[in-house]
C-alpha cells in the first residue's frame, strides 16, 4: 500500500514541500496581490488566516480523500516560497485528484509552474498512484488554460455560468489527464 503522508518533490529548479511558519511572510504577500487573486476564491487573506493555514498543512495528512492539501513550491536554491500547489482527492474516487495553483506574480511566465506541475504529475502517477489528475479553470484565466494544455491535459468539459465568485458567474473549463495517456506520451 502506498503511504500518502508526506509528499516531497524536487525539480531542477524547485521543491514542492510541505509549508513551515518561516514561509508565513511569502505566502501573506503573494495571496494579497490582487493580480494573483483575480481567478482565485479569495480576495485577500490575513497574516492570521495564513498561518492557520501553515499550522493546518503542517500536520495534515496529505491525499486524504475530499479534503484539500496546500504544498509550499519553494526555490531549490533559497528555499524561498514563491506558491503552492492545492491537491484534492476526490471524496468517492480517492485515486482521482484535483490539482490547483498559485504562484507569485514575480514568477510568472519563467516556465516554473510547468516544472513544478510536470514533476508533481510523475509524482501522483507513479509514487502516489493516482489513476487520473483533473483540473478546473475559469475560462478566461488565459494562462491557466495555456499552462494546462502545454502539461498535457485535455479539455473535457466546458461549463456555462458554473461557479459564483466575487459576485459573478464565470465558465469553467475542466481538464483531465489519465495515467495510461501520461505513460504514453
Amino acid at each position: 500500500m502506498v503511504t500518502r503522508s508526506f509528499i516531497r518533490v524536487e525539480t531542477p529548479r524547485l521543491i514542492l514541500r510541505h509549508f513551515a511558519l518561516d514561509d508565513l511572510p511569502a505566502l501573506v504577500a503573494y495571496r494579497n496581490d490582487p493580480e494573483v487573486a483575480y481567478f482565485q476564491g479569495w480576495d485577500s487573506i490575513t497574516a492570521e488566516q495564513c498561518r492557520l493555514l501553515i499550522e493546518e498543512m503542517s500536520t495534515a495528512q496529505p491525499m486524504q480523500p475530499g479534503t484539500w492539501f496546500q504544498l509550499a513550491v519553494a526555490l531549490r536554491d533559497s528555499d524561498t516560497v514563491i506558491g503552492d500547489f492545492g491537491l484534492h482527492a476526490d471524496a468517492t474516487d480517492p485515486q482521482q485528484v484535483e490539482v490547483g495553483f498559485t504562484l507569485a506574480r514575480t514568477y510568472w511566465g519563467r516556465g516554473l509552474a510547468r516544472e513544478a506541475l510536470l514533476h508533481l504529475f510523475a509524482h501522483l502517477f507513479a509514487v502516489m498512484q493516482t489513476r487520473r489528475i483533473i483540473a478546473i479553470t475559469d475560462v478566461l484565466n488565459s494562462r491557466s488554460v495555456a499552462l494546462l494544455e502545454r502539461v498535457g491535459m485535455r479539455r473535457e468539459g466546458h461549463f456555462l455560468q458554473s461557479f459564483w465568485v466575487k459576485g459573478h458567474l464565470c465558465d469553467e473549463y475542466q481538464y483531465a489527464l489519465l495515467r495510461e495517456e501520461w505513460q504514453a506520451r
